[in-house]
């Protein structure tokens, strides 16, 4: 599922921009980065992965990752620095074979799947700081997955005067509603019988919180090095599931993209 949803965005980003080859527009990135992360959050396990870097926009589509997930839809100006947008987004799935855990318990896999929704989106420089703020609705395709409401905030924090080196941090929180609780971290009565876990149904509520740090270095000839560390931390029901191991996770990234 990613894999086919990172090759048809490269297909849009690089079809596009030679249409709007012309036009002024923010620049586009296209890359890949290494990351370090828990099998899921919860998990004690740790797995690499190859994960996209996007960031693609010609009014009013989009495609990114800089928002904490693989998304692209449209995106349009209200008043002021507010811009509305409907995004169609990536939505990770939970494997045996990335965890001893669920692959003692034969957990059953939780297949990748994909959502729509929409958000809103707050941008603006206050003096030197530029702030990014997106309050965001996703919706699984498979109404049995439910949605999530996610708000994140993201602030610069140091820019050299030869544009050279940047960074960032960014906070997100995260709520479920009952039936994304239960795809991701609830046991049913079936499933404590094959596995041997204690049954549990979680209620909606918060999921989870984020923080972050993010910087580039442009390498030249519009190659540019990225970096990327955050902690997430698993809250309401989630952090009591029977399947959570660890309420603190951490991911580490590394990478490199072409800027166009």
């Amino acid at each position: 599922m990613l894999q086919k949803l990172v090759f048809i965005s490269s297909l849009l980003i690089l079809s596009t921009s030679l249409a709007y080859a012309g036009e002024q527009s923010s620049p586009t990135l296209l890359g890949a980065s290494a990351q370090i992360r828990p099998a899921y959050d919860g998990s004690r396990s740790t797995k690499v992965d190859l994960i996209p870097v996007l960031m693609f926009y010609r009014r009013p589509w989009f495609v990114r990752t800089t928002e904490g997930i693989l998304e692209a839809g449209v995106k349009t100006a209200l008043s002021g620095d507010f811009n509305f947008g409907i995004q169609a987004a990536h939505e990770e799935g939970r494997f045996r074979r990335d965890a001893d855990f669920l692959n003692t318990h034969n957990v059953p896999n939780l297949d990748a799947s994909l959502s729509i929704g929409g958000f809103l989106q707050y941008e603006k420089n206050i003096k030197s700081v530029p702030i990014d703020i997106i309050a965001r609705y996703r919706k699984d395709i498979d109404s049995s997955r439910g949605d999530q409401i996610d708000l994140r905030i993201t602030a610069g924090i140091y820019g050299s005067k030869n544009k050279r080196l940047n960074a960032e941090i960014f906070a997100q929180t995260s709520w479920a509603n009952s039936k994304a609780m239960q795809s991701y971290y609830g046991v049913t009565d079936s499933e404590a019988i094959s596995t041997g876990l204690s049954a549990f149904q979680p209620s909606a509520g918060s999921l989870s919180n984020q923080l972050g740090f993010w910087c580039s270095y442009n390498l030249g000839s519009h190659w540019i090095l990225l970096g990327n560390a955050e902690r997430h931390q698993l809250e309401g029901d989630a952090k009591n599931s029977p399947l959570t191991q660890a309420r603190y996770n951490n991911y580490f990234s590394l990478g490199v993209a072409y800027q166009y």
